[in-house]
């Protein structure tokens, strides 16, 4: 059978499962990326499970979030990925290095390998004709230990690219072409990219399309790996990791999707009118106070050289702030080494460190009713900005453009565009990146005092007997179950401070209650943890001793996340049932070892209290019954994938 590209690297690396869309199916990861702070929570999970060293071909720790290390937290965790690093097999890439997903394209993604991240830009390293998927701490836990990536198998739409880019048009703007023409049923997909046009985009202009696969409301990306490919590798002297890589002749696929990019124009993402996507040209003449270019999806050394080149024999305005943001410590060598640096410098361009930092600490608020244009990855962060002041994503052509002209401009009114050389060989100095120790076995691991053990759940016992710990209503999610999250930057929060805070909006007792009785269930009404709930909502409530929850109905997220640590998700079938369950009753479940095996039928539970009976279900896989009676994903962390 003739297959396309996503589907021979998929089955390449299938453990167990089919190529049929929507089946379970179990992947061998060759590599992992993590990054701070996800990465010490993934880290905190491997140590849990107690595998000595990291069973993947090749995996890397990135500090390229909290680099500037502005508290006691952030450095001790940088220590703790660093020691781990060293001593379970994983290279370690510093503060200053530059940012994971750019690093890693430049120095260990190989076509044809797997790689999971624990960061939504992830599928960035899909323009070397990589499979690179997000994933879950969790999961990267359990890869690093040997275990199989557990997913399900997504549609594959090819991306058919023809024509040549116009003049002042960059992959920024195929990228919002493309946001309108995934259909809304094809959410989660791997868009494969092919047709002639491809030949005349290199691979930095694929990984800004590959890094903004999220944005488009798919899952991955998936490029072949041609001589574009090959010549990247040739650059970072890295010639041997490339092979030819391309669907089969007559390869089919779930969708298509139709692009000419000789129609493509300079867009802009406003933000005052539901994210819209318009022709520059729309918004032209509108003063600007501030431009951003970088970030992982447009800070690579072909958009900063285009910037410089503009700025060559133009300056920007000088009441325009202009703020660049390299991708990794590479490019910034290359720009010093060709006077690039020293043309940005003397254009008044002001320079940060080669990391996340604008796109997830924030900083470079513009000011009050100011408009700032970014080519930034992501929004500022809540509170950066000033609540009325406006933020438009856009293209480093774009930027530059507008940062020259003072106001929003068309990058095509700049006339004839620069002519970017790439160098054959890029100036390559790996001396930040840390290998690990050949044999780290007796290898040090430094954690400060905030960095605590992951807790591990019980095993389900076959029968419980448990008080209703609380009852809630629909569509009961994010900012409910946790009423303030804890704060994403944190390397790893403090759990019983995070528990406190868990249905306060609800009830504020919740937590005290929880913690007196030590386990009980949850009752809850339809689309239980609505919004985005998935992992730190069900380890805050296995923190709190729940062991069950009887919902009408489950967010895909929350509800895999309670299988993750051990919380059975039952669903209660009679839409009267849920008010026969009032707080304090006490359910008794028995039998729950067959009951929550693959399909078996509806089963009954007895409320003490009421002394009645209830009946519910599951729709639980194989897979997802045996990691709950585990205990959760940690206690079968090597779950044998012939248990799909």
């Amino acid at each position: 059978m003739a297959l396309n590209l996503a589907q021979k690297l998929i089955a390449e690396h299938l453990v167990a499962g089919s190529l049929q869309p929507g089946e379970d199916i179990a992947l061998r990861a060759d590599q992992t990326l993590l990054q701070d702070p996800a990465g010490v929570v993934a880290c905190l999970m491997f140590e849990a499970i107690q595998t000595p060293r990291a069973q993947t071909k090749l995996s890397a720790i990135y500090v390229d979030h909290n680099v500037r290390q502005s508290s006691v937290e952030d450095a001790d965790a940088h220590r703790y990925l660093r020691t781990f690093a060293a001593k379970h097999g994983l290279y370690y890439s510093p503060p200053g290095n530059g940012i994971g997903h750019q690093v890693h394209l430049e120095r260990f993604s190989v076509p044809g390998q797997t790689l999971l991240g624990v960061d939504p830009r992830t599928p960035m390293a899909g323009a070397m004709g990589m499979l690179a998927l997000e994933a879950e701490a969790i999961d990267l836990a359990m890869v690093l230990a040997g275990g199989p990536y557990l997913t399900t198998m997504p549609r594959v739409l090819a991306v058919h690219v023809n024509g040549r880019l116009r003049p002042w048009v960059s992959a920024r703007d195929i990228a919002w072409a493309l946001r309108g023409m995934v259909p809304p049923g094809a959410v989660g997909c791997i868009l494969e990219y092919v047709g002639a046009g491809l030949d005349r985009l290199p691979l930095c202009q694929r990984a800004t399309l590959a890094g903004m696969t999220c944005d488009m409301g798919a899952r991955a990306s998936a490029f072949p790996s041609d001589a574009m490919t090959r010549r990247f590798l040739q650059a970072q002297s890295r010639e041997d990791a490339w092979q030819p890589l391309a669907a089969d002749p007559g390869a089919r696929y779930d969708g298509d999707i139709e692009i000419d990019l000789a129609g493509v124009e300079p867009v802009i993402l406003q933000l005052t009118d539901g994210a819209s996507v318009v022709k520059v040209s729309q918004l032209a003449g509108m003063p600007i106070d501030q431009v951003c270019i970088g970030s992982c999806v447009n800070g690579s050394f072909r958009d900063l050289m285009v910037v410089a080149r503009a700025l060559k024999s133009q300056k920007r305005r000088p009441r325009v702030s202009l703020v660049l943001a390299p991708a990794s410590r590479q490019i910034l060598l290359n720009l010093m080494a060709n006077g690039a640096l020293s043309d940005l410098l003397a254009a008044g361009a002001r320079l940060t460190e080669p990391a996340c930092g604008l796109c997830y600490e924030g900083g470079q608020a513009p000011p009050s009713g100011g408009v700032s244009l970014q080519t930034f990855s992501r929004l500022p962060p809540a509170g950066v900005s000033p609540s009325d002041s406006r933020v438009y994503l856009c293209s480093p052509e774009t930027a530059v453009a507008s940062a020259i002209a003072g106001q929003i401009a068309d990058p095509r009114s700049l006339g004839k565009p620069p002519s970017v050389e790439f160098p054959e060989r890029f100036l390559i100095d790996d001396a930040a990146l840390q290998p690990p120790l050949a044999d780290g076995v007796g290898a040090p691991i430094v954690r400060g005092p905030s960095l605590r053990p992951v807790p591990l759940p019980e095993p389900l016992p076959d029968a419980l007997e448990l008080p209703t710990l609380l009852k809630v209503g629909d569509r009961v999610g994010e900012g409910q179950i946790l009423r303030s999250r804890p704060e994403i930057r944190a390397p790893w929060p403090d759990l019983d401070a995070v528990a406190d805070s868990a249905f306060q909006a609800v009830d504020p007792g919740f937590a005290a209650r929880a913690r007196e009785r030590r386990a009980g269930i949850l009752v809850a009404g339809g689309e239980f943890g609505f919004g985005v709930c998935s992992q730190m909502e069900a380890l805050v409530l296995a923190r709190l001793g729940v062991r069950a929850v009887l919902a009408r109905s489950y967010s895909p997220a929350l509800r895999e996340g309670l299988i993750g640590w051990g919380i059975a998700p039952l669903l209660l079938l009679d839409g009267d049932e849920w008010g026969r369950f009032h707080q304090g009753d006490r359910i008794s479940l028995t039998g729950l070892h067959a009951a929550l095996a693959p399909g078996a039928p509806p089963f009954d539970i007895r409320n003490r209290d009421k002394r009645a009976t209830c009946r519910v279900a599951h729709n639980l896989s194989r897979r997802e019954g045996r990691i709950l009676l585990a205990g959760g994903k940690l206690r079968c962390a090597t779950l044998c994938a012939a248990d799909l």
